[in-house]
């Protein structure tokens, strides 16, 4: 199972059966939805969209934005031209119409293994004490909630209890009891996997990485996103450039065979 519910989003009427494949991703954990202008307004993390060719330059800023993986689906042969011009916006790969829904579940379920915040791949979850109160689920609810909107802010313990409700005892135990991590260590964890999206799916620098998701200095960045991950941002940018290369190259063979 997932650490936490995987979403994917779809803006496509190209699909024949979207309830079919909804279902068949549900069995998998994973969430899906089917999304209209405007964008929804929740602020519910969204981990793959997928988008009609037609709808594509209407969407892509939205979610380029966010950090957000795209895959098109196209009806027909891409000519080369247009193909590297998909891959210059910023999409992960296309989906060519009409596709088998098995294929297809296959496809979301390997970019989301590839994409996504790498804490919903473990698989083995360890036995947690975990409070009965409601309040408390509330409590660390809220804290997350926070948190997640405010990920890059110079975190006080004291200023977060005070601005919650609480003192730093409570709230500290509590997030260890429900969580597993300490607020530190998981505000770490979140900041540099939101920076590792931001390095596979955006163009910005890693500089511009680094203070977007709260570090000041971009050498302690580094080292902590090494330590993290076992490779530099430098390096995950390139593998990453690499791996497009290779689709790029195997979308080509496809296409001239």
């Amino acid at each position: 199972m997932w650490i936490s519910v995987p979403r994917v989003r779809i803006h496509a009427g190209q699909l024949n059966d979207t309830a079919q494949v909804a279902v068949q991703l549900s069995e998998q954990g994973i969430e899906v939805e089917e999304a209209q202008w405007p964008v929804p307004s929740d602020t519910r993390r969204i981990d793959l969209v997928l988008v009609d060719f037609d709808l594509l330059d209407e969407w892509l800023p939205y979610y380029l934005g966010k950090g957000i993986p795209i895959i098109n689906l196209v009806k027909k042969d891409l000519s080369l031209e247009i193909r590297k011009n998909l891959f210059s916006k910023g999409i992960v790969d296309y989906i060519q119409m009409p596709v088998v829904e098995a294929e297809l579940v296959n496809r979301i379920l390997a970019y989301l293994h590839f994409y996504s915040d790498p804490e919903r791949l473990f698989r083995h979850q360890p036995d947690r004490t975990i409070p009965s109160a409601n309040t408390a689920y509330d409590l660390i609810d809220l804290t997350c909630n926070y948190l997640n909107n405010n990920l890059s802010e110079n975190l006080k313990l004291d200023d977060l209890s005070r601005r919650l409700g609480t003192n730093r005892n409570t709230l500290c135990r509590r997030f260890k009891n429900r969580i597993g991590l300490g607020i530190y260590a998981w505000v770490r964890s979140k900041r540099l996997s939101i920076a590792r999206r931001m390095l596979i799916n955006t163009d910005l620098s890693v500089q511009q990485i680094c203070f977007e998701v709260g570090y000041s200095n971009p050498a302690n960045f580094s080292t902590a996103f090494k330590s993290f991950y076992g490779q530099s941002p430098s390096e995950l940018r390139k593998s990453v450039m690499n791996s497009k290369e290779l689709i790029m190259k195997s979308k080509e063979g496809e296409f001239n065979s």
